[in-house]
Order: C-alpha cells, then structure tokens, then sequence
C-alpha cells in the first residue's frame, strides 16, 4: 500500500511521527498492560518499533467524513504470497463497522494493488470482538501460538533491564497462562 488511501468513509496513511499521542491512546485503550506505556523509555520503544521495525508497516485509520482517529492498520511481510494484517480500533468506535470498513478498504486495495487475496490474522484467544469482527470475512482457523505480547515484554525487559519496571517476571508468567494467539486465513 502506498502512504495514503481513501473512500467515502474511511482514510487511511501510513503512520507517522503526529500520530504519537494518537497510538498511545489507543496503545493504553487496549493493552494488557496499560502500565506499560506510563513508562516514557518503554513507550518510545514500543513507538520506534511501530515507526521503524523491518517487515511491518503501521497505518492510522480516520472517518473521512471528521478526520476523527478511529485506529490502526498492521500490514506485515506485504511482500510475502500471504502477508499478515491486523487492527486496532477504539473502544468507542468499535461495534460500528469502522474496523469491517477498514479491513475491506485494506483488503480490497491489496488485492488490486498487488494480487493478494489472502492474508494471514493472528488474534488473541480472549478478543472476542476480533473474532466477531473476522467472521464475517470468513476465515478459517489454521492453528495457535504463544502470545506475541509476552514476547515483547520479554524482549523490552532484556533490552531495557531494570530501567524499566513495567513488567515483572510473576506478571509475564500469568499472561503466558493465559492469553495465546489463534491464527486464521482470510481469502478475499
């Protein structure tokens, strides 16, 4: 996808650096750990990955109508047979089918854009509001894994050591016990 997409109802761009405050906000709305992103040195670290990490690129989801923010996009591996998507949406603006709207603009456009019509969808077994929101693009489920989320508090914990105290090993081990990924195929 090109920086910069739109309809009668959706826009979409690629993330950039005045969407900060934006993606924080929707970071603490939806986290496991709204703590985390109190921590300046943790947040920034997150944030530089959303900007900069190889392979994945972050869009910001607005109402064409108000320019109000409603959430993000996550293409990965776009050059991939089967890249992965993912969404995020506001609280207040889910159930209103901004996020159906957003991933059949995104889908649609990636599919004439560059012949993909399938992708893949990694959702955490406990967002029953994903799920709603993915069955109604049919997909199939195709396996589990663990928890991208404890992986990234891992991988914070042993970059940034002890500076940082968002997550102690006992709160990461409970996360582990609870929360997988269930991952699908959707085929447009």
């Amino acid at each position: 996808m090109n920086d910069y997409y739109n309809n009668e109802i959706i826009t979409i761009r690629r993330l950039e650096k005045s969407d900060k405050k934006n993606y924080r906000d929707l970071a603490i709305k939806l986290s496991f750990n709204p703590k985390m992103y109190e921590d300046e040195m943790l947040y920034d670290f997150a944030w530089s990955l959303a900007l900069n990490r190889d392979g994945e690129t972050h869009y910001s989801i607005f109402s064409t109508v108000n320019d109000l923010y409603i959430g993000d996009l996550l293409l990965k591996e776009s050059d991939n047979d089967l890249p992965e998507i993912g969404i995020n949406i506001l609280p207040e603006y889910q159930n209103q089918k901004w996020g159906y709207n957003a991933i059949k603009a995104f889908t649609e456009y990636l599919k004439n854009r560059n012949d993909i019509n399938r992708f893949i969808v990694r959702i955490y077994s406990d967002n029953e509001a994903s799920k709603a929101l993915f069955r109604k693009f049919n997909v199939k489920k195709i396996g589990t894994e663990d928890s991208t989320y404890v992986a990234f508090m891992k991988e914070a914990n042993a970059i940034l050591g002890e500076e940082s105290t968002a997550y102690s090993d006992e709160s990461i081990k409970d996360l582990e016990s609870k929360v997988h990924i269930d991952k699908y195929v959707l085929e447009i």
